[in-house]
C-alpha cells in the first residue's frame, strides 16, 4: 500500500512538473510575441476607399486594376452595389493617403476615404486589440519578465 502512495505521488508530481514547464514556455512565448508586436508594427494593412454616387462596373473594373497596380498593394475587392472598395497595402511603402489620392487624380469621382475612429479601433480586433484576453495576458507577462 505503501508503494502505491508513493506511486501516486511521484505520478502526481511529474505530472505537474510537466504542465508547469509547457506553462512556463507559453507564458515566455506569449511574452516575446505581444513585445515583438508592439515595436515591429503592421506589416499590412486594409484600407478602404467609399464612392459616393453610383458606381458601375467597368468602372469598379478599372479603379480595381488602378490600385492593384500600385506599389506593395497585394488584394483589392470592390463592393459595387455599396461603392465601396477594400484593398491590403504595406503602409510602410504606400500609404492609405497616397493610394485614394491617386484613384482621386485618376478618375475624379465622388469618393472619400474610410477613416476608423478611436473608438472603432480600441475594441475592434477581438485577438489584439487592447482589450483583448491575449494582449492582457502578453502585457502581464512582459512586465513579469521585465
Amino acid at each position: 500500500m505503501k508503494s502505491l502512495y508513493k506511486k501516486g505521488l511521484r505520478v502526481i508530481a511529474y505530472t505537474c512538473g510537466f504542465f508547469g514547464l509547457v506553462g512556463l514556455a507559453l507564458a515566455i512565448h506569449i511574452g516575446i510575441t505581444q513585445q515583438s508586436i508592439a515595436t515591429s508594427g503592421p506589416a499590412m494593412q486594409l484600407s478602404r476607399i467609399d464612392f459616393k454616387g453610383p458606381i458601375d462596373s467597368t468602372i469598379a473594373a478599372r479603379i480595381k486594376g488602378s490600385i492593384l497596380h500600385l506599389e506593395s498593394v497585394q488584394h483589392a475587392y470592390f463592393n459595387i452595389p455599396d461603392g465601396i472598395v477594400v484593398y491590403s497595402h504595406n503602409p510602410k511603402v504606400q500609404s492609405a493617403q497616397a493610394v485614394y489620392d491617386k484613384i482621386q487624380e485618376e478618375f475624379h469621382l465622388n469618393a472619400e476615404r474610410f477613416i476608423v475612429s478611436a473608438d472603432m479601433a480600441a475594441g475592434s480586433c477581438p485577438i489584439t486589440g487592447k482589450n483583448s484576453l491575449l494582449a492582457k495576458a502578453g502585457n502581464f507577462l512582459v512586465g513579469v519578465f521585465r
